[in-house]
């Protein structure tokens, strides 16, 4: 989102970085095996879309006391 939202050259590099590397990170856990097998279960998915939503929630709601910049507009 922030690589979207800033548009600026130093945006592009700083938040395009963090891209790359999450990818050069992903395919090198794959190569190396490292992701671990298990079974998929309703509970754990409900889990991550809970969990996901609460963790946006604060970090929008506090993004203004943190970075300078409010998110939404019932941010702090």
């Amino acid at each position: 989102m922030h690589l979207l939202a800033n548009g600026d050259a130093r945006g592009t590099v700083l938040f395009g970085a963090f891209f790359a590397y999450a990818i050069v990170d992903l395919v090198s856990a794959v190569r190396r095996h490292a992701v671990k097998n298990f079974v998929a279960s309703a509970r754990f998915d409900l889990i991550a879309i809970v969990a996901g939503i609460a963790l946006a929630v604060i970090v929008m709601l506090l993004h203004r006391v943190a970075f300078g910049v409010r998110v939404v507009p019932f941010g702090l």
